[in-house]
């Protein structure tokens, strides 16, 4: 079978005919600009609607070409949400493609003119009014098309594949390095996997964030290994739990288990600034220290003048978090300084009364 980098991979008429739309298949793993790419019709008129400057196909994406020029109320009608790490929207003008209604034939062209799909040669697409078609493979046959179903089963902005099989994740681990987590996991099989968004949480707080994105190989029957190197913030945490969200093509997402690592050790040493600042009666002071070290923390009052020692031993490499309580010291502003080995930095912090 002839498989296509790019194809038309569904269309549909609707009961509402500005929610008309055709969908375009990225089948690639490499984004696609089709800046100037043109659908053109033929039937009733013979309309070219040419995609406007900009407009990129994510990998394994699809750009839907619809007639409502509110995204909301297309998806509202559908009954969908579009992905946009997934999913290009772009509106046609009203009266060009897509034209569903009347069923008329049409064609993806390159900027060019030349065809993309069907191919060059090939007998146009033919639509029939008050239908919906998709792609059930990715070539060019017509076997690779369902033929004509209920409108109402349209589904824009996912691939309709037969019996696709789940991406199957057979291992999902984590090492912690100086500085760093270096997470990896593999997959025995894939089916639309768009890729796989990396979130971390601090344990404390169990605030998810994003804090990358690794492809995935869209569709693989062989296993798959993946890795990512999470760069570490001592300011913010020494502990963090890890979960991956694999997103398909179509936007629908699934959880890994979750990994906890603790006991990071910091590459450099670092003083933080003390929280809450300013503060009444009590504040919290953190430090790191890459290698066992004999360690000072004092407080110093605007003057100068030193006012306590409330760190004063040898100490591992490690994450530290200090107590200060200033109940018997007059409100204002204060210093505190770190000595660790050759290591000396200072910071300011103020009470108030």
């Amino acid at each position: 079978e002839n498989e296509m980098s790019l194809l038309i991979s569904e269309y549909s008429d609707a009961s509402d005919f500005n929610n008309e739309f055709i969908e375009i298949y990225n089948n690639t793993s490499f984004p696609k600009n089709v800046s100037g790419y043109k659908v053109q019709q033929f039937g009733e008129s013979s309309d070219i609607f040419t995609l406007p400057e900009g407009t990129i196909i994510q990998p394994h994406g699809f750009l839907v070409i619809g007639r409502n020029s509110i995204l909301s109320v297309f998806e509202t009608f559908w009954g969908v949400t579009l992905n946009p790490d997934v999913v290009t929207y772009v509106q046609s003008a009203y009266n060009t493609v897509p034209v569903i209604n009347g069923g008329q034939n049409f064609a993806l062209l390159d900027a060019a003119s030349q065809n993309i799909d069907p191919p060059t040669g090939a007998t146009f697409i033919s639509t029939t009014a008050g239908k919906r078609a998709y792609r059930i493979g990715l070539g060019n046959t017509a076997s690779d098309w369902n033929g004509t179903t209920s409108q109402t089963t349209a589904t824009p902005g996912a691939l309709d594949l037969d019996s696709p099989l789940p991406v199957e994740l057979t291992s999902f681990t984590a090492s912690v390095g100086k500085g760093n987590v270096i997470l990896k996991w593999a997959t025995a099989t894939e089916t639309n996997n768009h890729g796989f968004f990396i979130e971390a949480a601090n344990p404390e707080f169990n605030e998810w964030k994003t804090i990358g994105f690794i492809e995935g190989s869209g569709n693989s029957n062989s296993p798959k290994e993946y890795s990512f190197t999470h760069v570490l913030d001592f300011e913010r945490s020494h502990e963090y739990k890890y979960r991956l969200r694999q997103v398909d093509i179509s936007g629908a997402f699934t959880y890994s288990n979750e990994i906890l690592v603790t006991n990071i050790q910091p590459v450099s040493f670092n003083l933080s600034q003390n929280y809450p600042n300013p503060f009444n009666p009590s504040t919290t002071i953190n430090y790191t220290i890459p290698e066992e070290s004999s360690v000072k923390l004092k407080i110093f009052d605007i003057l100068g003048s030193e006012i306590l020692t409330i760190v004063d031993e040898t100490q591992k490499a490690g994450n530290y978090s200090v107590n200060f309580n200033a109940s018997d010291l007059p409100g204002g502003v204060y210093f505190y300084t770190i000595y660790a080995g050759e290591f000396t930095s200072t910071k300011k912090m103020s009470l108030i009364k």
